[in-house]
């Protein structure tokens, strides 16, 4: 699990910034647990189309800062 999580992190870093409008912001996702980690899985499986999504991006912050706390 730890490992998805820094794959889609990095993915999110590494892609540049997409126009498109935000579902969800961070702190959406940090309350969310369930939906980031959905996010995030649905964000690794289609990097090509979703990374640079903000919604990716912003699921991969909260996910971060989730990770963040547990250490």
């Amino acid at each position: 699990m730890t490992r998805k999580i820094l794959f889609s992190l990095l993915l999110a870093l590494a892609a540049p910034a997409a126009h498109a409008a935000a579902t969800h912001d961070v702190p959406w996702f940090a309350r969310h647990a369930a939906a980031r980690q959905a996010a995030i899985a649905a964000c690794a499986a289609n990097p090509g189309d979703l990374a640079a999504s903000p919604d990716c991006i912003n699921a991969a912050a909260a996910a971060r800062a989730a990770l963040a706390r547990e250490l």
